[in-house]
């Protein structure tokens, strides 16, 4: 069982840091850091900039609270 929730956590965190480091290279690349031109054009980028915020948080809480799984997994297994 224990080799098993490893394995998840494993995965989750996999997960987040695969999303996190592409949430970094878009940022990186600075794919929005020009305004375009338009009304509509500037709405979509304005959302697609509040989006991208959006997932950086949300990847701060994802993160912190498999931090949090994975120190309660370990406390499990060194009571063991």
């Amino acid at each position: 069982m224990a080799d098993h929730t490893i394995a998840q956590l494993n995965l989750l965190q996999e997960g987040v840091s695969c999303a996190a480091a592409t949430l970094s290279a878009i940022e990186g690349a600075e794919l929005f850091r020009m305004l375009p031109e338009g009304a509509i054009a500037k709405d979509h980028h304005n959302h697609g900039c509040f989006l991208l915020s959006m997932l950086g948080e949300h990847l701060r809480r994802l993160q912190q609270q498999v931090d949090a799984m994975d120190a309660a997994a370990s406390a499990v297994l060194a009571e063991g």
